[in-house]
C-alpha cells in the first residue's frame, strides 16, 4: 500500500508540474521560475530535467542553446553564456505546434503586429528586420534597458519572441 501511495504522490506531483508549464509567463527577467542570470545549475534544477545542449558547455566561456524534452515540447530554449541563463526563447520548433506561453500582457506565437502594438503602445519600439523588410522586430525594453523581450514577426504575426540581456536578447543566436 505505501509503494502504491508513494507513486501516486510522485506521479501527481510530476504531472502537476508538467501542467503549470504553459501557464509560465514571460518577462523580461524570467518564465515562471527560471530567472535570467540564474546558474546552468539552478536551471536544470529548477526544470528538473537533463539539459540537452547544442554546444560544448566545458569550453571556456561557452555559449550557445540548451533546453529539456519538456521545455521543446512547449516551444522553450535557453541561451547559456558562460555558465548562466543569458536569454529565454519561444518559437514553433517542431510540426508548427504554438507554445502556450505568453508575455505579462498576453502576447504569445501567432499574435498580431497589431496585437502587440496595441498591448505594449508607447513602451515599444518597431525596428526593421536585417533579413527581410517585410518582416520587424517589436521591441520592448526594460525602463534600465538592461533587458527586453523581442518579438520576431513576419511583418504580420509573431513567430518568435525572446527575453534576456542585452547584448545576447539582439543575436539572432544569442551567442558572438
Amino acid at each position: 500500500m505505501k509503494r502504491v501511495l508513494a507513486f501516486i504522490l510522485l506521479f501527481t506531483g510530476c504531472c502537476t508540474a508538467f501542467a503549470a508549464e504553459p501557464d509560465w509567463v514571460l518577462t523580461p527577467d524570467s518564465l515562471g521560475p527560471v530567472k535570467i542570470g540564474m546558474s546552468e545549475n539552478s536551471l536544470q534544477v529548477v526544470l528538473k530535467q537533463k539539459l540537452d545542449y547544442d554546444f560544448d558547455p566545458f569550453a571556456s566561456d561557452a555559449c550557445g542553446t540548451a533546453s529539456t524534452k519538456k521545455s521543446r515540447a512547449l516551444g522553450i530554449s535557453f541561451t547559456l553564456h558562460g555558465g548562466q541563463v543569458t536569454r529565454i526563447s519561444v518559437d514553433y520548433f517542431d510540426k508548427g505546434v504554438r507554445s502556450p506561453v505568453q508575455t505579462e500582457v498576453g502576447i504569445g506565437l501567432g499574435a498580431t503586429v497589431e496585437e502587440v502594438k496595441q498591448a505594449y503602445g508607447d513602451r515599444l519600439v518597431v525596428k526593421p528586420h536585417p533579413n527581410d523588410p517585410s518582416w520587424h522586430y517589436l521591441v520592448v525594453d526594460k525602463p534600465d534597458h538592461t533587458r527586453a523581450i523581442i518579438f520576431e514577426t513576419n511583418g504580420t504575426k509573431v513567430i518568435h519572441f525572446r527575453a534576456g540581456d542585452y547584448p545576447e536578447i539582439v543575436r539572432p543566436d544569442g551567442c558572438y
